[in-house]
């Protein structure tokens, strides 16, 4: 800030306050306003997308000039958390919030009991199930279609392939997984998830473009995918993975 304020001084004849005040004034009576009618749109959307992110907070990690806020128990590792609406939303929105950490309470800080959402998409950290059975009881949790594919290529792929096709779009990506992949059942498998989850996604990119009969047959298409993609799941799931207290793991004859 000191950087951009310094010659703007200089250029217009600022006082040493001037632009700090302007910014305050905008906050107040722009940028608040704003942002209460955004968290109050995304309160009453019925699919809410949540996800996190690190990002640095220098307040949150005790440094920098924090004013009268003392951060309790200063964290070297921050996080964004990103709220939103899905993208054929009567009004998409997305929101922002920095936090000190990812656990439980600084996500619920944002995430309250004001929401009314009825399916709440976020990738499998399990704050979000706690969240759904203390505050949301009549809501659903459901997996986000993008980690779920992640979590599925992480099971066949090297982390130095994983870095390398998460370089390439989709269609890349599926022809690059062909020859990566060998005729081993469990890979075989894994790559027709994947394939049928890329489907889907193209589906319902092409969701705002239909209307009427091609709307309907498209949203068909994309259960007819995601069923394939759930009995292939519960086949390979077998002997492989076990549901402990609420959580997925490895099954106790792999480990």
């Amino acid at each position: 800030m000191q950087k951009i304020s310094s010659p703007m001084k200089k250029v217009f004849n600022l006082g040493n306050s001037t632009i700090y005040y302007q910014l305050q004034d905008l906050d107040k009576i722009y940028l608040q306003p704003l942002l209460e009618a955004i968290e109050e749109q995304a309160r009453e959307e019925k699919i809410l997308l949540a996800d996190e992110t690190v990002f640095p907070v220098l307040e949150c990690q005790g440094k920098g000039n924090t004013g009268t806020r003392k951060v309790a128990e200063p964290k070297s590792t921050n996080y964004l958390l990103a709220l939103g609406s899905v993208r054929d939303s009567h009004s998409p929105l997305a929101l922002y919030y920095p936090m000190r950490s990812r656990d439980l309470e600084s996500i619920k800080e944002h995430l309250t009991k004001g929401y009314n959402f009825e399916y709440l998409v976020s990738d499998a950290y399990s704050a979000y199930n706690s969240i759904i059975k203390s505050e949301h009881p009549q809501a659903k949790h459901r997996s986000c279609l993008v980690h779920f594919r992640r979590e599925v290529l992480r099971a066949v792929l090297t982390d130095r392939q994983l870095d390398e096709i998460g370089k390439l779009e989709l269609e890349e990506q599926e022809q690059m997984l062909k020859m990566l992949i060998s005729n081993d059942t469990l890979q075989t498998a894994c790559l027709m998830v994947v394939e049928a989850i890329g489907k889907i996604i193209r589906l319902r990119k092409k969701m705002k473009e239909l209307s009427g009969r091609e709307r309907r047959q498209n949203e068909e298409n994309q259960k007819l995918l995601m069923d394939k993609v759930n009995t292939v799941m519960n086949q390979i799931k077998k002997k492989r993975v076990e549901m402990k207290r609420s959580v997925w793991s490895r099954h106790k004859a792999l480990r």
